[in-house]
């Protein structure tokens, strides 16, 4: 990428496309290549990336766990209501649907090498932010629904064969 550099400093310097220079006229055609384009591109700073899993990981669980009433509960000295508050969060279910989707990317990444597909860096850190966003936005519809429409006076079968009739896949 030296020429881009000279290129990059004979701006501005008189020295440019179209000027007339004696007899002559000058023109320059430059440009990247695809493969240049896509490694700026992924030059993505780890720290970035791995900064906004962790917000990521942290907003799922503070969303479908019920810390500020298990809080109020410990605070107020109702020990035994916020023990059932915690037991009964769905904590555990958003660290399962997490480890779900991480296994699920990497399966796939390594599928698709399997079968020869090119894979880049933009889309090694694009792909688990997609499945991440989507096996998570339907974790939450699911946990919504089960919320919902839970009835204590059915069996946990029935309880889920209801939530995936109103929210599952058709």
């Amino acid at each position: 990428n030296d020429w881009l550099t000279l290129y990059d400093r004979a701006q501005g310097s008189g020295f440019e496309a179209g000027a007339q220079y004696a007899a002559f006229k000058h023109d320059f055609s430059t440009g990247l290549s695809l493969e240049d384009i896509i490694s700026d591109a992924s030059k993505v700073p780890r720290e970035l990336l791995a900064t906004s899993y962790v917000v990521i990981v942290v907003y799922i669980f503070l969303s479908l766990g019920s810390y500020p009433r298990a809080l109020y509960y410990a605070v107020t000295g109702s020990k035994d209501k916020a023990k059932q508050v915690v037991i009964r969060s769905h904590t555990l279910l958003g660290f399962s649907g997490i480890i779900v989707v991480g296994v699920s990317s990497v399966a796939g990444i390594g599928l698709a090498s399997y079968c020869g597909v090119k894979l880049n860096a933009v889309s090694l850190n694009l792909a688990p932010f997609i499945s991440l966003g989507l096996g998570i936005d339907d974790m939450f519809v699911l946990v919504h629904t089960m919320s919902t429409l839970y009835d204590k006076d059915v069996s946990a079968a029935d309880n889920l064969a209801t939530t995936l009739r109103f929210a599952g896949p058709p």
